[in-house]
């Protein structure tokens, strides 16, 4: 049994395929659609290259810098679209459309009774307003953090070693539940075990065990 889980939360904790069509659905029927159509394509791709690229230290000023420099949109106005409409918008339509992966709440108040330390390390910030959202309490995870909150982007190292030292546990004695083996599967370049969430969703009867594990 480990000392601590570590769960994603986007695509983990809940199915979140139906964003990709309702994220651009939102930016259609809002007042400026074409200006928050091309900051949602400029987030995805700028976010992509930084996590394929070298890392250092690169957290949101990284983000919303080359935000800006590929629209031409000030950073400072991309970080206040990005913490104004952007999140806001992902929270209603998880609020509306989403809903945990089924019986992944009562496996989280499993692996609690056994003493398991559980946290999220998510990819994005807003994560209590999307638990919320979801229904799922935050007061089951003793930790929430954001990926480039702590320095980095899924798959760097260091980001996964920062959350260990947060929640004060030793990587190998920790283990990541995540639902993309190439960005939550960084975690085993520091000893921490990485776990896809399909597989063991898969399971009909899945184990809480050291092997099998965790939700």
């Amino acid at each position: 049994m480990p000392k601590a889980v570590f769960f994603d939360l986007d695509g983990t904790l809940y199915d979140n395929r139906c964003l990709k069509f309702l994220m651009p659905l939102g930016a259609f029927r809002s007042g400026r659609p074409l200006r928050n159509l091309r900051l949602m394509a400029a987030e995805r791709s700028c976010r992509r290259n930084i996590a394929r690229g070298p890392q250092g230290l690169a957290g949101y000023d990284t983000l919303f810098s080359r935000m800006s420099a590929k629209t031409g949109v000030p950073a400072e106005q991309v970080r206040e679209w990005f913490n104004g409409w952007y999140m806001p918008l992902m929270v209603r339509q998880i609020a509306r459309h989403c809903k945990p992966r089924e019986g992944v709440v009562a496996r989280l108040q499993a692996l609690r009774r056994d003493g398991v330390r559980l946290a999220i390390l998510s990819d994005y910030g807003f994560i209590r307003e999307k638990l919320d959202a979801l229904g799922i309490d935050p007061g089951l995870f003793e930790v929430l953090l954001d990926a480039p909150s702590l320095g980095g982007f899924k798959p760097f190292a260091d980001v996964f070693r920062a959350a260990c030292q947060r929640l004060g546990c030793a990587p190998q004695d920790a283990i990541m539940v995540g639902d993309r083996p190439d960005t939550d599967g960084g975690s085993e370049a520091v000893g921490m075990r990485f776990l896809n969430i399909k597989d063991i969703m898969s399971k009909e009867k899945p184990s809480i065990s050291g092997t099998d594990l965790p939700v």
